[in-house]
């Protein structure tokens, strides 16, 4: 009877033992497949990073005006070119609409007409008569865009604005002397 016993509890240790290997085999696996995986990911957060170094770059370095705005249009970046540009920093017009930038020169019609097409989502194209910090009047070609989630819902405004200034002077100038 001890020797069944016995028997009994070794088969019972052979088998715990089999179950253990086996399990423990799974878990090398699963532990292999897992390093694959974590491999895959740093790689491709690595190469999204890099990514997204090159677009940030292109931004900070465009000599285009570029503004990203909340969807209710309070500033949230602006690059260097907008400080180039107007000679607001970047502290004195996060949280504010860009709205204060523009002159009373600006027509009302076409402020309306373009706040009108960025309420329905779409893309405006047109020029704006802004002032500087300094007061001096200045113009831009602007396009602003909406950004929108993965659900379709716009969450910010890009602006990318070009300083058209001189041009508007030279179209003064030929339309004086024509006159």
């Amino acid at each position: 009877a001890a020797t069944d016993e016995l028997d009994e509890t070794f088969y019972a240790f052979n088998t715990l033992s089999e179950a253990l290997k086996k399990t423990f085999k799974e878990l090398q696996e699963k532990e292999a497949e897992l390093s694959s995986h974590k491999q895959d990911l740093e790689r491709l957060v690595e190469s999204k990073t890099k990514e997204l170094q090159i677009y940030f770059k292109a931004v900070e370095q465009s000599g285009y005006s570029i503004i990203i705005t909340d969807d209710y249009g309070n500033i949230e970046y602006i690059n260097p070119a907008f400080t180039e540009i107007t000679g607001y920093t970047k502290e004195e017009v996060l949280g504010k609409s860009p709205r204060f930038l523009l002159s009373d020169r600006q027509n009302a019609d076409q402020t309306k007409a373009m706040w009108d097409t960025l309420r329905r989502s779409e893309i405006w194209r047109g020029e704006l008569s802004n002032r500087k910090k300094t007061g001096e009047y200045y113009w831009d070609y602007a396009t602003i865009s909406p950004v929108r989630n993965s659900d379709g819902k716009t969450t910010n405004f890009v602006s990318l604005q070009e300083d058209i200034t001189r041009r508007k002077q030279t179209e003064e100038q030929l339309r004086n002397i024509t006159e």
